[in-house]
C-alpha cells in the first residue's frame, strides 16, 4: 500500500510571505504553535511579530524587519537546569543587500523588560552611542548570536570573518571581561564589544565565549536548523551544547557549566529563554519558527538495532521506543481538539544499508508485543526494492515508513511509553552509520531520534539451504510397480525448500548439484533417472549418474531468485521394480573464484 501522509495532521502554513520550514530528514513540516507558551516583550519600541496561519495558530514569529527596530519573544515559562531539556527552531534571513544585523537566541535567570542595545547589539550586547550615552549588556544571561552584517568598529572588531561576512557567536553578554574597554584606536570613539578575544590578549576573558565565522551567508532565503540541548550533571551544572547549519557548513559547540558557573552566569538555576533582535540602517528580515519547545512536552524517541555481525540479507529488528512524562510536560501529546485526542503520525527510516521489510499484504507489521502490532505504509513517491533473504525468500523493502495510526498520548498522571519494533533487512555491504531514524509528530510538537546501524560486511562463502524432493509420497502423486516397469515420464513430485546461498562480491560465483544413481535393483543402470526442476527462470535437470548441473554463474553479490518449483522425475522402464521406498543423494557445491586482475 502506498500512502501520503493525511493533511489533518499537520497545521497549516503560512499564506505567502515565507516557504514553509521542512525537516530534511524526513520531509515532515518542521513547526509547531506556540501561542500558549511564548510572547513577544510588550512595550517595547517595535515589539517581534507573531506570524499566525489561516487558523489563528502562532507559527512563527517575525524577530525584527525593519530599520532601527527591536524585538523579542519570551518563554512564558522557565526551564529547570537541573533536568536536561532538548530544543529545536529553525531560522530564517531574507537575502538581498544592506541586510541587517541579525538576531540572538538567550538563555536568562530573569524575565527581561526591554531590549538590550541597538543595530549590531541584537539586544543582549552593550551599546556606546555616538553621544557617549551607554546601553546595558542583557543581564544574567548567555546567549547565541546570529550576526549577519560585519561591524568592524563595534561588535565585530575582533572577529576574522570569512567569505560571508557573517558569524555565529556565543557569550554571557553581562559577565566582566565579556566585553573589551574603549580602544581610543577607533576613529569613531566607539566601544569595541568583541566576542571573543585571542589567548593573550589583555582585554577580556580568552575562554569566555567564542564565534566561528561562516563562509555560506545565513541571509539567503532558507530555514537554518538549530538544535539546542542541555545535559543536567545532577549538581546544578552540566553541558550546554547546540548545533546550526548554513548549507554544508555546520556550527558545532559543547559548553561545560559547573555549579558555580551556573550561579554566575544566571543567579539561579531557573532560566527563561527566547530570541531578542536589533537592527540599525540595515534591515532583514529574521524570522524563527520552533519545531520542539522544551517544556511543553516532556517526550522522547530512541532508536536501536542490537549490534554485531551483519552480512548482506539478514533480518533484523529497529526497535522504538516513545516516551511521554505528563507529569513534566504542559500539555497532552497531541492536544486535543473538539475534546478528542487524533492519533500521531510517525515517518520512519533507516539506514542507507537497510530497508525496512514489507510484508505480502503490502504493510510493514510493527511489532508491539503480546500478539499486537501497528500497521505502516509506503509513503507517496517511496520506490520499493526487491532482495532475496538468507533463507531464499524473495523480499520487499523500503527505506521509509509511515502511519497515522501512533496511539495519543494523554495527560494523566502516569508516565506513558510505547515500544514496537520494525524488521529491516540487510541489502549491501556497508559501513556502520548513525541516521535519523525518524520522526513522531502531533499538532502541537515532535519527537525525533536518530539510529547507529551496523556495518554490512562481505560473507564468507556459504550455502544455507538446498531444497530436498519427494516423489509418489504426502500429496505427491502415487507411483506404482506397475509405472516403474513401464517408466515414469516427468511424474510431478513435491519440492521443500528453496536454494539460499552467501556470495562474495566481486567474485565469479558458480552453483553445481549432480545426483548419485537410485539403485532402484539388480541391473539397474545408473543414468536411467532423471529430476527436472525450475530455477533461475529455466528448466534444470540432473541424472543419476553424478554428471555435473550448472545451476548458475554469476559474479556480484546479487544472487538469483532462490525459488525452486516444479519438480518432475523421468526413470527408464525397469522390468525388476519392487514396492519400496528409494532415495537419491545430491551434492551441492558452491565455489568462488577470484577476479581476474
Amino acid at each position: 500500500m502506498v500512502q501520503a501522509a493525511p493533511a489533518a495532521d499537520y497545521l497549516p502554513w503560512l499564506t505567502g510571505s515565507y516557504p514553509e520550514p521542512i525537516d530534511p530528514a524526513t520531509g515532515l513540516p518542521a513547526f509547531v504553535p506556540f501561542e500558549e507558551v511564548m510572547s513577544p516583550l510588550s512595550g517595547t519600541k517595535d515589539s517581534s511579530k507573531v506570524l499566525t496561519n489561516g487558523d489563528g495558530n502562532h507559527v512563527a514569529v517575525k524577530v525584527t524587519d525593519g530599520p532601527t527596530q527591536s524585538g523579542s519573544i519570551w518563554s512564558t515559562y522557565t526551564l529547570d537546569l537541573t533536568k536536561s531539556f532538548d530544543a529545536r527552531m529553525n531560522l530564517y534571513f531574507n537575502s538581498g543587500t544592506d541586510l541587517g544585523d541579525g538576531m540572538a537566541f538567550v538563555m536568562s535567570g530573569a524575565k527581561p523588560t526591554q531590549v538590550y542595545g541597538i543595530g549590531s547589539a541584537l539586544g543582549i550586547w552593550r551599546s556606546q552611542l555616538r553621544d557617549g550615552a551607554k546601553m546595558a549588556a542583557l543581564p544574567k544571561s548567555f546567549a547565541i548570536a546570529f550576526d549577519t552584517t560585519d561591524n568592524h568598529d563595534r561588535q565585530d572588531h575582533n572577529v576574522v570573518q570569512k567569505g560571508a561576512g557573517q558569524y555565529v557567536g556565543w557569550g554571557y553578554p553581562a559577565q566582566p571581561n565579556q566585553s573589551a574597554k574603549s580602544l581610543g584606536m577607533l576613529g569613531t570613539g566607539l566601544e569595541d564589544l568583541p566576542i571573543q578575544w585571542a589567548s593573550g590578549n589583555s582585554y577580556g576573558d580568552p575562554g569566555l565565549g567564542g564565534y566561528q565565522a561562516l563562509d555560506n551567508a545565513m541571509t539567503d532565503g532558507t530555514w537554518h536548523p538549530l538544535h539546542i540541548h542541555w545535559e543536567a550533571a545532577g549538581d546544578g551544572g552540566g553541558t550546554f551544547s547546540f548545533q546550526f547549519a548554513v548549507g554544508s557548513e555546520v556550527v558545532d559547540q559543547s559548553l561545560t557549566w559547573s555549579q558555580d558557573d551556573v550561579a554566575r552566569y544566571f543567579d539561579g538555576t531557573t532560566v527563561y529563554w527566547g530570541f531578542t533582535g536589533t537592527a540599525g540602517a540595515y534591515v532583514e528580515d529574521a524570522v524563527v519558527a520552533f519545531q520542539s519547545i522544551p517544556g511543553v512536552l516532556d517526550n522522547g524517541m530512541t532508536a536501536e538495532v542490537t549490534q554485531g555481525t551483519v552480512y548482506p540479507r539478514s533480518v533484523l529488528s529497529q526497535d522504538y521506543t516513545i516516551t511521554y512524562d505528563p507529569n513534566a510536560s504542559l500539555q497532552a501529546w497531541p492536544q486535543p481538539s473538539g475534546g478528542q485526542q487524533s492519533a500521531l503520525y510517525a515517518q520512519l527510516l533507516t539506514g542507507s544499508h537497510y530497508g525496512f521489510v514489507v510484508a505480502n499484504d503490502g504493510n510493514i507489521h510493527l511489532d508491539l508485543g503480546g500478539g499486537k502490532e501497528l500497521l505502516a505504509d509506503i509513503p507517496a513517491g517511496e520506490q520499493p526494492g526487491d532482495i532475496t533473504d538468507r533463507a531464499g525468500n524473495s523480499v520487499r523493502y523500503v527505506n521509509k515508513i509511515a502511519l497515522d495510526t501512533v496511539p495519543p498520548f494523554p495527560k494523566n498522571m502516569t508516565v506513558q511509553t510505547l515500544k514496537f519494533s520494525a524488521p529491516i533487512i540487510a541489502r549491501e555491504v556497508g559501513g556502520a552509520e548513525t541516521v535519523s531514524a525518524g520522526t513522531v509528530i502531533g499538532n502541537n510538537g515532535q519527537a525525533t531520534a536518530n539510529v547507529s546501524l551496523p556495518a554490512v560486511v562481505p560473507e564468507p562463502l556459504t550455502l544455507d539451504a538446498v531444497p530436498s524432493f519427494k516423489f509418489g509420497e504426502g500429496d505427491a502423486p502415487k507411483i506404482t510397480v506397475g509405472e516403474l516397469i513401464d517408466g515414469l515420464n516427468a511424474k510431478p513430485g513435491i519440492a521443500s525448500g528453496n536454494i539460499s546461498a552467501a556470495i562474495p562480491d566481486g567474485a565469479t560465483n558458480r552453483l553445481t548439484a549432480k545426483m548419485a544413481s537410485f539403485q532402484l535393483g539388480p541391473g539397474y543402470q545408473a543414468g536411467s533417472a532423471h529430476l527436472a526442476f525450475s530455477y533461475n527462470g529455466a528448466i534444470h535437470t540432473l541424472t543419476d549418474n553424478n554428471s555435473e548441473t550448472e545451476l548458475f554463474n554469476v559474479t556480484g553479490s546479487q544472487l538469483p531468485d532462490g525459488t525452486v518449483s516444479n519438480p518432475t522425475l523421468t526413470i527408464a522402464p525397469y522390468a525388476h521394480a519392487t514396492v519400496g521406498v528409494h532415495k537419491s543423494c545430491i551434492e551441492w557445491t558452491l565455489t568462488s573464484s577470484p577476479p581476474m586482475r
